[in-house]
């Protein structure tokens, strides 16, 4: 017994002695901790958890910490043996900040964890973690609903113990994420007003000045940036000043600020908090990467004063702090820099040099760059040079990565639609509850008034119909906006599909007709125009091509850049779906002269398959109806195959209609991944 007791106060020691000790002390001790683990010594299971959570991660050196992952299940199932929940919720908290594990795997002990706490009525800090640790995987999960709700929690964990929770500044950058400015302004206004001016709110404060400005940021509303950024900062340096702390974060809100007055046309202004950001940036005696953002910002400026060669000189800065002491932050921004300046100069050669370097730097955080369209933008960038210098194919392959690039922003936005959607379903029925609840409540004290006086109870009666009445109106009000979310994304079974549960839907339909429409010359089209006049076409066309699918009874599925893609028969049954696809091509086609743009006339390239095909939505990440099989890639070559001004069809589909219209044969065509194919013509009679 006194040999175990002994082993027991050894180990303790050793844990809380791992910090002050070398590198391979620490292996040593760590090593010396498991093998206690592994004994019989520890018979206590609590013990056993507590002493596995003294080998912490802040303790254990980073490339270690996968040989605990064995030990979390263990903990795990020492846990579940355990009375007390909050036990169960230690080991989940463990498991979801666990580097071995893939995004996936954290998401799922973070849904156990927070299966948990909604029982809770005793806090801990553990379980505050566990909600905070909850809703930091889940923002990087991009589930924002869920993120909210483990937001929430966390608040009433909080409330429980008496600590007002500061996680609305978190709860309203989720909702800014999600594009619902509006709601996270009144949340920062809202707890601004709760805030006091006392010292200890200072910092508090700032941040939520700061954040407002971020939110107005995303609204392009540079004045009222400008503004909360100005008094953030304030409140900051008030606060250091009181508490006698090093200057924080005070060299990148400086650096916020000059952007915020370069986005608002006031460069000077820029410049001169651009200077007072690096007087900050100075006094850190560490090669910081910050230094490489400052530079950056400068050379932005300088830009947007078309002063290229001040530019340069700070671009030289901020490479050779790079080249000098590596790291990968700023560096995209160094090289996507570096080819503008040289583009805006002339330089073909260098710019695109420096581009390449830029895509391959930016392949290394493609979600953060994807999302902020700074890779679709370098991608844009190198397609146009390439066409410059007369390397078509380089061209076409950038042209075509930066299409893939917005595909995915595409799908992000639908991700955040869907979210959104769901928000509002939730939000939409608490409050149905809670005047439900009121409702009845009402009704209780109508029941004991009407026995009182009659005449009250009429009224009151009355005044509950009423209610009643808005009531429904209110709730019908929230349906339709709920269903218009959705079914601007989703055809109308589909989207009844989805919110019925289904998450993988995927039907066979042994007949259906794909057309694809492509614009004869985009590329040289978008490399003459601005892009803003380039999106302005595009609305003008699609929107024309969105009511005659309408008209026709055809669906949407989507469109790839320049391409328009359709389909009839699907998701509902459509007899003459082959007859409408051909209908809505005529249509397209017999006014030639209906888009001119700067003087020259846009023409169209149409190709149409028919046949059996897949449709559905696939996965969780992806709320896209979509088609699949032979069909949907014979009608794309069709089409990319196809002579501008005609339809183009495959001889299945001549088979079926060259008894209703004007076939011209074309012969045999080489089709990629076909070989030779039979192919016929239809283009409107003159």
């Amino acid at each position: 017994m006194f040999v175990r007791f002994l082993i027991l106060v050894t180990s303790i020691l050793l844990t809380f002695d791992v910090h002050a000790q070398t590198k391979a002390e620490q292996v040593h001790s760590i090593d010396s901790m498991l093998l206690i683990l592994n004994s019989a010594v520890v018979t206590s299971d609590t013990q056993w958890i507590r002493m596995l959570e003294d080998i912490t991660y802040s303790r254990m050196p980073f490339e270690q910490r996968a040989v605990l992952t064995p030990y979390l299940f263990t903990a795990l199932d020492k846990a579940r043996r355990l009375s007390d929940t909050s036990w169960k919720i230690r080991a989940f908290l463990r498991l979801m900040t666990h580097p071995s594990f893939s995004n996936a795997e954290h998401e799922q002990y973070a849904d156990s964890a927070m299966a948990l706490l909604p029982g809770i009525q005793k806090t801990t800090l553990r379980m505050y973690q566990a909600a905070n640790m909850a809703e930091q995987v889940y923002y990087e999960n991009r589930k924002y609903v869920k993120c909210i709700l483990a937001i929430k929690e966390w608040k009433r964990l909080a409330a429980l113990a008496n600590n007002p929770a500061g996680l609305y500044i978190n709860e309203a950058y989720v909702y800014r994420e999600m594009g619902r400015y509006d709601l996270a302004k009144k949340i920062l206004f809202d707890e601004l007003a709760l805030l006091s001016n006392q010292d200890s709110m200072l910092l508090t404060k700032s941040f939520a000045y700061l954040k407002l400005a971020s939110v107005f940021n995303k609204e392009q509303k540079f004045d009222s940036c400008i503004v909360f950024s100005q008094r953030g900062i304030q409140l900051m340096r008030a606060f250091n000043r009181i508490k006698k702390n090093q200057d924080g974060n005070l060299e990148i809100n400086f650096r916020s600020l000059a952007d915020y007055f370069l986005h608002a046309g006031q460069p000077d202004s820029a410049v001169y908090y651009l200077n007072v950001a690096a007087e900050f940036c100075s006094k850190n005696p560490k090669p910081s990467s910050n230094f490489r953002a400052l530079w950056c910002n400068y050379t932005k400026v300088y830009l947007f004063k078309k002063d290229y060669d001040r530019a340069l000189t700070y671009l030289k800065l901020a490479e050779d702090h790079y080249n000098t002491y590596g790291g990968i932050r700023h560096v995209f921004n160094v090289f996507e820099l570096y080819g503008q300046c040289y583009s805006k100069r002339g330089n073909t050669k260098s710019a695109i040099a420096y581009f390449e370097k830029a895509y391959a730097e930016g392949l290394k955080e493609v979600e953060f760059l994807i999302g902020n369209g700074e890779l679709i933008a370098v991608c844009d960038s190198l397609s146009q040079l390439y066409e410059k210098t007369g390397d078509y194919k380089r061209s076409i392959q950038y042209l075509k990565i930066g299409q893939k690039y917005r595909q995915k922003l595409l799908e992000e936005t639908y991700l955040k639609d869907i979210a959104n959607y769901e928000l509002v379903q939730n939000e939409a029925e608490k409050r149905i509850l809670k005047q439900q609840n009121t409702l009845q409540t009402q009704k209780t004290y109508a029941a004991v008034l009407g026995v009182i006086l009659a005449l009250g109870v009429l009224a009151f009666a009355i005044y509950l119909l009423r209610q009643r009445r808005k009531l429904f109106r209110e709730l019908e009000i929230e349906k339709q906006r709920s269903e218009a979310l959705l079914l601007n994304i989703l055809p109308v079974n589909i989207a009844t599909r989805l919110k019925n549960g289904s998450r993988a839907i995927a039907d066979a339909f042994e007949e259906a007709t794909v057309i694809f429409i492509d614009i004869v010359g985009f590329t040289t089209l978008s490399a003459q125009h601005t892009p803003h006049e380039i999106v302005r076409l595009l609305n003008e066309i699609f929107v024309w091509f969105d009511q005659i699918t309408g008209r026709l009874g055809l669906e949407k599925i989507k469109t790839i850049g320049d391409c328009y893609m359709a389909v009839s028969g699907l998701p509902n049954y459509k007899a003459d779906h082959l007859t409408s696809c051909i209908e809505m091509g005529l249509i397209i086609l017999q006014d030639p002269e209906r888009f001119r743009f700067f003087g020259q006339q846009i023409q169209f390239r149409i190709g149409i398959d028919t046949g059996p095909v897949v449709a559905g939505i696939i996965g969780e990440k992806r709320f896209l109806y979509d088609l699949w099989g032979d069909v949907v890639n014979t009608a794309s070559r069709m089409e990319s195959n196809g002579l501008p001004g005609t339809i183009q069809i495959t001889e299945r589909v001549y088979e079926k209609v060259k008894d209703q219209y004007h076939c011209q044969e074309r012969g045999l065509v080489e089709i990629k991944g076909k070989g030779l194919m039979k192919t016929w013509l239809i283009a409107p009679e003159k």
